[in-house]
């Protein structure tokens, strides 16, 4: 919570309203999706704990499906932010637009992230948890220091310089227990962030062309619609797989 104490003391009242909106906003998908997977992770890379080979392959499964469902949750929100907070929220909250659109680049990073931490406990680990969480504890408020001398731009490109370094040197140190490395984690994410991308681009060329000159309502309701289409459109052509791996992670929950 370093964020807010900064925020609050070096920008004020107002500029930590509008940041708090949009970390808020950024986070309801880690609160109702990456909660509920990771009540699944422990218990199961717990009693997998002593057969790499099956723990590894779970541990990717549940990176992927978080992956599958946040990505474009977040992406499409980046895309989507500056028509929903005019139409949803008024034109008095547009400063919490680029911090939004931010938070949601950098929350596609913490929803995988944070399947770490169960997967380091499980292993018998929790030094390494308490490692990792003292590295983002060092790091990130010095970052927002250092951001918020240039207001509130600043301060939310703070996240954006500083958490992909934090993610990468954190996820390095927990995949060492388990004997992947962060090539072959990446690897194993390559749909995800192929078909992230396809949507992203087809979002764009539609919102700048067919939707540039509609309404609010309607060009929010069509980046929705042109978002959902193409994300799940990769996946029928490329990878049905993820579809039903998936499922399967929901229904063990269930």
């Amino acid at each position: 919570n370093a964020d807010n104490l900064i925020a609050g003391k070096f920008l004020g009242k107002t500029m930590l309203g509008y940041y708090s909106l949009a970390f808020q906003l950024a986070s309801i998908p880690l609160d109702k999706i990456v909660s509920i997977v990771s009540q699944v992770a422990f218990p199961v890379f717990s009693e997998l704990q002593h057969n790499s080979k099956l723990l590894k392959d779970y541990f990717i499964k549940i990176v992927r499906s978080i992956a599958f469902i946040t990505f474009p949750i977040f992406l499409g929100t980046m895309l989507a932010a500056d028509d929903a907070v005019s139409l949803l929220l008024t034109d008095k909250w547009s400063p919490a637009i680029l911090p939004l659109k931010i938070l949601c680049v950098i929350s596609t990073l913490r929803a995988i992230n944070d399947i770490n931490i169960p997967l380091v406990i499980a292993k018998g680990r929790p030094n390494l948890a308490i490692l990792n969480t003292l590295i983002c504890a060092i790091v990130l408020p010095v970052a927002f220091y250092i951001g918020s001398f240039y207001g509130l731009t600043g301060f939310s490109y703070a996240w954006l310089f500083t958490f992909p370094v934090l993610f990468l040197i954190t996820t390095y140190i927990s995949l060492k227990t388990i004997n992947i490395s962060i090539l072959e984690y990446f690897k194993e994410l390559r749909h995800i962030f192929l078909a992230t991308i396809f949507m992203v681009i087809f979002v764009l060329v539609f919102r700048e062309t067919i939707l540039v000159d509609t309404s609010g309502i309607i060009r929010l309701s069509g980046i929705i619609l042109i978002g959902s289409v193409s994300y799940f459109l990769y996946y029928f052509i490329f990878n049905r797989e993820i579809l039903y791996e998936t499922r399967k992670i929901f229904n063990r929950k269930k």
